[in-house]
């Protein structure tokens, strides 16, 4: 059990004390409670905060230490906004002004700069109690998945170009959602509509069947490209057989 315990002093007229009045309450489900919340916030891999609208930490979980390398006494005695990449600042501004009002916030993306110079991208959820002056947030390093995009766009970038110089016209096709996505130098360099690229490809998938059977007579090679008048022949490729109906 953990008692609170208070104890009042009684006092006689020349104000010496001549009684001590103790009182006891049982704390026991409040402290297991605090003690269950400050185990969730030391043990989260998430960023968790505590800040205030002056713009400074109240608290912070040993994760921020872990992924911008600060002490936790350097970040709760900087103003947040020293972190952040100059790029970043005016909406981080304009995020302050919604947790002025109330406004929660999801999946806010900024860069924050970590002790070794680099900066760490962080993806926020942030919900504010304006009429206490405080807020409370959320955040995870997404620093990796940033990475992975900004190479995939560079993979993209370098295959369509190798596309424009090979003369090759291609598009994707999602066969478990129905979906066909052209690529675009396909439409610039050939100057044909995307519209009709894509109606291009629906010609094809039918005249196929399924993008897999491919093997069908020679006749049916560049079936759907007679009415744009060019002589084309295709290949299609199965990236993920094992999703494809048979």
């Amino acid at each position: 059990f953990t008692i609170d315990f208070s104890i009042k002093p009684i006092l006689d007229e020349t104000a010496k004390v001549v009684l001590l009045i103790a009182e006891g309450r049982d704390i026991t489900d409040r402290k297991r409670a605090e003690l269950e919340r400050d185990r969730f916030f030391t043990v989260s891999l998430d960023l968790l905060c505590i800040g205030g609208f002056d713009g400074y930490f109240k608290r912070i979980n040993p994760s921020w230490e872990t992924v911008l390398g600060y002490p936790q006494t350097e970040l709760l005695s900087t103003p947040f906004i020293e972190f952040i990449h100059q790029e970043d600042r005016e909406r981080i501004l304009q995020l302050y002004k919604n947790c002025l009002i109330g406004k929660i916030t999801v999946g806010f993306e900024s860069r924050c700069q970590a002790k070794d110079g680099s900066y760490k991208w962080l993806s926020w959820n942030v919900v504010p109690f304006p009429e206490d002056q405080m807020l409370y947030a959320i955040a995870r390093d997404i620093s990796d998945r940033k990475a992975a995009e900004a190479a995939l766009r560079q993979t993209t970038k370098k295959l369509q170009e190798a596309q424009r110089i090979a003369h090759i016209c291609s598009w994707e096709f999602d066969v478990i959602n129905k979906k066909i996505t052209v690529i675009l130098i396909s439409v610039i360099y050939f100057e044909i509509s995307e519209i009709l690229l894509i109606n291009m490809a629906k010609q094809i998938y039918g005249i196929i069947g399924h993008p897999v059977k491919h093997s069908q007579s020679p006749a049916m090679q560049g079936a759907a490209f007679k009415e744009l008048g060019i002589d084309a022949e295709y290949r299609l490729f199965d990236v993920e057989p094992a999703q494809l109906e048979s």
